[in-house]
């Protein structure tokens, strides 16, 4: 194997777990979607504030979940733009990712507060809290 085709598998390989990252994402919000949607459908009693609360709370959970692995694609996509600029001779199939992070500043508040993270989890938080309100 020549070293462009090693710097390709190893280009292969970053962009494979990237995939896994975004998909385990989209996943987590069509979860997220269905349990909120589930809890709609419980009868409305007297215990609406710990119906509310345990959307709520899964709301949250399922948000910084959801941060997690956007932070972590955010940091595969760091390293797989750092090795798209290597010499072919120095690929080394490394994949840490601590060490681009820092020096490019991706970090897991960037990831919380990037559009994709807060804006699906406000809107869902709004509009649960409407719904549940809503008597």
């Amino acid at each position: 194997m020549n070293n462009m085709q090693k710097k390709i598998k190893h280009l292969e390989f970053i962009q494979t777990i990237i995939g896994r990252q975004a998909k385990n994402s989209f996943l987590l919000k069509g979860w997220i979607v269905t349990l909120v949607a589930a809890t709609f459908v419980l009868p409305i009693d007297d215990a609406i504030d710990r119906k509310s609360i345990l959307v709520y709370f899964l709301i949250v959970i399922f948000g910084l979940l959801d941060t997690y692995y956007l932070w972590q694609e955010k940091k595969f996509r760091c390293l797989f733009d750092h090795v798209r600029k290597f010499k072919d001779d120095k690929v080394d199939f490394d994949m840490n990712t601590t060490e681009i992070a820092k020096k490019t500043g991706c970090s897991w508040i960037d990831a919380l507060f990037s559009p994709p993270i807060y804006i699906f989890y406000l809107t869902l938080m709004l509009f649960t809290i409407t719904f549940l309100n809503w008597r």
